[in-house]
C-alpha cells in the first residue's frame, strides 16, 4: 500500500521519500557532522525529531541508530498518517537544552498579551519564532520581520529574544518554537488560549411533575466559552450520579427518573474552565406528591378518652401538594365537615365511635384516610367488692368475687391479687363483662387481699381489699428428733417434734407401737430411755374443719452399752500342731467382735478360723508364731469395749534327747553323763541300762566302770 508523504525538513536538510504501509523507513540527517547518539533516545544534546510540531516520542517500531542520525521505522503504521501526511523536522540544536520558554499567563483568555520570555535571560543577535509548522516572525539585530499571520499582534525583543503576542485568540494554542543562530539555541513551550465562560441557561422539559411517575431532565448551555466543565447543584448539595439520577452530554444534561417530593430543587447549573466560571439562574419543579403520612390529634394531645360534656377539636393533617382535600366521617358515615378541623362541643355518650379524617389529591388521584377512637364517658364512683363466702375449704370450694359500680360507664375490670394482676386460667374465670371473678377449688394461696381496679379511659377507682379464710391441711407434715441418732443409749434424754401446714391448727396425737400415749403437744420428750422405750413412733395429726388427717414416724432405737469383755480358754493349753480355740465373752448386746493379737488386728486365713458373729478365735493347728497377747474388742452403736490380755504360749516337745560325755573311759574310773532335750511343757528325764530304770535326774554318774558296760 503506498501512502502520501509530506516532504521531510530539517534544519538546513531535506530529502524526497516515497513511504509505504507495514514496510521499513529510514529518516537521515544529512549535512553538519555526525554525532554519536547515546542509548535508546531519539535525543542527543544538539537533535532533536518532531512530528507536526510535537516533539516526537519513540513508538515500539521506532528506533534511533547511532553515528549517522538516522530515525528508523521496523514497519510503517497507517496509525502514524493521515491523508495529508506527516510532517517530520529534525532540528540540530547547538545551544545548551537549559533555556527554557516562559510564558506570561498560561492558559490564557482571549484578547490576553502573552510574552514568551527565555530563561535564563539570553542575548540573541537573530532568530525566529514559529508556532507549529506556521512562522511568526523572524530578526536580525533590530530589524524583524512579522509574517502576515500576525502582522500588528507580534513583536520580538531584540536584545532578549521575547514574543510579545497581544490581543490572542483560541487559534493562537499551540507549540511555540523559537530558534537562533547567533548564538544557536533552540527552545519551546505551549500555551492555551481559552474563552471565558458567558450566559449560563438551563432548559426543562416540564415543571410540573408527578412523584414516581415523572422524570425531570434539565439541560445547560454556554452562549460562549472554550473547554466547559458542568456542575450540577440541588440546593447547596452537589447532585452525583446514581439509579435514578444520570449525567449525559459531558454532564451538561441531568436526567432524574421517578421523582420525588425531595427532588423540587433548586436546581443550578455551574459551568466552568481554567480561566472562569459561571452559574445559571435556578429552576424549582412542582412535584405532585400524597396525601400520605397522615396524622390526627384530639385537643392537641394523643388522648381519646373524654369526660361526658367536654369540647373536642381534631385535628388533621396529610403530607400532599398540592394540598388534600379533607373530609370528616362518622362511625363509617360521611360528615358535612370539611377542611383539617372537626369541633364538638357539649359531647355525650352517644357520640363515643370511631372517628376518620378521608384525604384526597385531584392531582395525583390518590387518596387515604386515618381513624382514631373516641370514647366518652361518665366518671367512675363507689366501686365495691364483694365475695359469695370468705370461709372456705381447701380443694373443695369455690369463691366468687362481684364488682360493683354506682356510678361510671364503658366500664373495664381489672383484678388484682396482693400487687399482681389476676388473668384467666384453668381454674379461673371472669364473667359478667369482667365484673365477675370465680376461683374454682380454691387454695390457701388464694387468701388475697383481693380488689377490683374500675376504668373507663376517663376515670379509675379501685375498690377495698377482700380477705378470704380458707381452712387447709394438714399437709407436709414433719418429724424431727433431737439429738438425731440411729441408735441411742439407754439414760439418754429424747425429744420428738411434729409439724404440719393447717389452718386451724391441726390437732396432734401421738402413738407408739400403735398404742396411744395420750399426748397432744407439738413435742414428746423422752427421759432416761430404756430398751423398753424402743419402737416405732407416729404423731398424728387432725383438722377438725377440713376433717383431714397426715401423720409422720420415727423409729426409735435403745440400746444398753457393753458391760464387759473377757477372753477365756476352755479346751486346754496351746500345744504345737494341735488345734487351740479362745472364747470373747461378752456381757451387754454385742452387734460386732474384733481379736487382736500383740497389738494388731487378727484377720482369718488357712490357720486361722472365726465363727459367724466372731465370738471364738480356733488356731489349727497352732504355730510358735501364734504366741502371744490375745484382746476382743466388743461393740454396737452405743459403746465399745477391749478384753484385758490373755497370753498364749505354744506348748511343745520333748524333742529328741541328747546325752554327752565321755565316749571312752578307763576301766574302774568315775565318770559323768549329762541328758538334755528341747521343750515347752512340765517333762521328766530317765536313765536306763540295759533295760533297767537306773536314775531320774538329767545326769548320770557311773563309777568303776567294766567291760560288761559298754552300751547303756
Amino acid at each position: 500500500m503506498r501512502m502520501s508523504w509530506t516532504r521531510v525538513v530539517t534544519a538546513g536538510f531535506m530529502s524526497n521519500i516515497v513511504p509505504y504501509f507495514n514496510q521499513p523507513l529510514d529518516l537521515v540527517r544529512h549535512g553538519g557532522s555526525p554525532v554519536d547518539i547515546l542509548g535508546p533516545s531519539y535525543q542527543d544534546d544538539h537533535t532533536v525529531w518532531y512530528k507536526d510540531g510535537q516533539k516526537l516520542t519513540l513508538r515500539e517500531n521506532m528506533r534511533l541508530l547511532p553515528v549517522i542520525l538516522t530515525l528508523h521505522f521496523d514497519s510503517l503504521l497507517l496509525l502514524m498518517l493521515d491523508s495529508s501526511g506527516v510532517k517530520l523536522i529534525c532540528q540540530h540544536v547547538l545551544a545548551s537544552g537549559a533555556v527554557e520558554v516562559q510564558p506570561s499567563i498560561n492558559p490564557a483568555v482571549v484578547g490576553d498579551t502573552v510574552t514568551l520570555s527565555l530563561s535564563p535571560t539570553t542575548s540573541l543577535k537573530s532568530g525566529r519564532w514559529a508556532v507549529g509548522d506556521s512562522l511568526i516572525l523572524t530578526w536580525q539585530g533590530d530589524q524583524q520581520a512579522v509574517f502576515p499571520g500576525h502582522s500588528g499582534r507580534a513583536s520580538v525583543n531584540i536584545l532578549t529574544g521575547a514574543l510579545t503576542l497581544s490581543s490572542v485568540t483560541m487559534a493562537d494554542s499551540g507549540v511555540y518554537v523559537v530558534q537562533s543562530s547567533e548564538p544557536q539555541l533552540m527552545a519551546n513551550t505551549s500555551i492555551i488560549v481559552l474563552e471565558p465562560i458567558s450566559n449560563v441557561t438551563i432548559r426543562v422539559n416540564q415543571t410540573k411533575l408527578m412523584e414516581f411517575n415523572s422524570s425531570a431532565v434539565i439541560a445547560c448551555s454556554v452562549s460562549s466559552g472554550s473547554s466547559p466543565s458542568f456542575l450540577w447543584l440541588n440546593g447547596s448539595s452537589e447532585v452525583t450520579a446514581s439509579e435514578r439520577v444520570q449525567l449525559n452530554d459531558e454532564n451538561s444534561t441531568l436526567t432524574v427518573a421517578n421523582v420525588t417530593r425531595y427532588d423540587q430543587g433548586p436546581f443550578r447549573c455551574c459551568v466552568f474552565n481554567p480561566v472562569s466560571n459561571s452559574t445559571s439562574d435556578s429552576v424549582n419543579f412542582t412535584i405532585s406528591y400524597g396525601p400520605d403520612n397522615m396524622a390526627l390529634t384530639v385537643n392537641g394531645q394523643n388522648t381519646t378518652s373524654f369526660l361526658i360534656g367536654s369540647n373536642l377539636t381534631m385535628f388533621c393533617s396529610a403530607q400532599s401538594n398540592p394540598p388534600a382535600q379533607l373530609q370528616w366521617a362518622f362511625r363509617g358515615v360521611l360528615l358535612n365537615t370539611t377542611g383539617p378541623l372537626l369541633e364538638l362541643y357539649s359531647i355525650s355518650e352517644d357520640q363515643s365511635g370511631s372517628y376518620s379524617c378521608l384525604a384526597f389529591n385531584n392531582h395525583t388521584n390518590m387518596n387515604s384516610n386515618i381513624t382514631t377512637h373516641i370514647l366518652i364517658g361518665m366518671p367512675i364512683s363507689n366501686v365495691t367488692l364483694r365475695a359469695n363466702a370468705t370461709n372456705l375449704v381447701e380443694f373443695n370450694d369455690t369463691a366468687v368475687f362481684m364488682c360493683y359500680v354506682t356510678n361510671g360507664s364503658s366500664l373495664s375490670y381489672m383484678w388484682l391479687k396482693g400487687s399482681s394482676v389476676v388473668t384467666a386460667s384453668g381454674g379461673v374465670q371472669f364473667s359478667d363483662g369482667g365484673s365477675t371473678l370465680t376461683i374454682a377449688s380454691v387454695t390457701h394461696n388464694d387468701m388475697g387481699p383481693f380488689r377490683c381496679n374500675v376504668s373507663n379511659g376517663v376515670s379509675q377507682e379501685m375498690s377495698l381489699p377482700v380477705y378470704l379464710n380458707i381452712s387447709y391441711g394438714p399437709s407436709n407434715t414433719t418429724m424431727v428428733v433431737m439429738p438425731m441418732k440411729h441408735t441411742y443409749r439407754t439414760g439418754s434424754n429424747i425429744t420428738l417434734s411434729c409439724s404440719a401446714e393447717s389452718s386451724p391448727q391441726a390437732m396432734i396425737q401421738w402413738m407408739v407401737g400403735g398404742v396411744s400415749l395420750n399426748h397432744s403437744d407439738s413435742q414428746l420428750h423422752l427421759q432416761s430411755v430404756t430398751v423398753s422405750n424402743s419402737g416405732n413412733y407416729v404423731c398424728q395429726l387432725y383438722n377438725t374443719v377440713t376433717s383431714r388427717f397426715s401423720s409422720a414416724s420415727a423409729m426409735i432405737r435403745i440400746q444398753d452399752p457393753i458391760a464387759a469383755a473377757v477372753v477365756n480358754n476352755t479346751g486346754g493349753p496351746a500345744i504345737l500342731n494341735k488345734s487351740f480355740t479362745l472364747q470373747c465373752e461378752v456381757t451387754g448386746s454385742v452387734d460386732y467382735i474384733q481379736w487382736w493379737r500383740n497389738g494388731q488386728p487378727i484377720s482369718a486365713d488357712n490357720t486361722t478360723v472365726f465363727d459367724m458373729e466372731n465370738k471364738t478365735l480356733t488356731l489349727n493347728p497352732v504355730q510358735f508364731s501364734d504366741r502371744g497377747d490375745y484382746q476382743c474388742q466388743a461393740s454396737n452403736d452405743v459403746s465399745n469395749m477391749t478384753s484385758s490380755p490373755y497370753i498364749v504360749e505354744v506348748n511343745y516337745g520333748p524333742m529328741t534327747p541328747v546325752i554327752t560325755g565321755p565316749s571312752m573311759v578307763l576301766t574302774g574310773t568315775l565318770n559323768t553323763l549329762s541328758c538334755s532335750s528341747a521343750f515347752h511343757l512340765p517333762s521328766y528325764l530317765s536313765w536306763y541300762f540295759n533295760d533297767s530304770l537306773v536314775i531320774t535326774t538329767s545326769e548320770y554318774q557311773i563309777g568303776s566302770l567294766t567291760f560288761n558296760m559298754k552300751r547303756v
